[in-house]
């Protein structure tokens, strides 16, 4: 249970830090806002490739 809170605690803290220095760097939301955007947007499209509606397990 440690190791997997801990592996989705990390992206958090990344996440939360890479936004500061986008911040930073631009002094904008909006880059922040449209790299969320851009990640949200390729996940969507993964998932709209890559899923089915096949059961695995029966």
């Amino acid at each position: 249970m440690g190791i997997t809170n801990t592996a989705g605690t990390i992206p958090g803290i990344i996440g939360v830090y890479v936004s500061g220095l986008t911040l930073q760097a631009t002094g904008s939301w909006a880059r922040v806002f449209q790299v969320t955007a851009g990640v949200t947007f390729f996940g969507r499209v993964f998932f709209l490739i890559f899923a089915s509606g096949r059961r695995i397990f029966d």
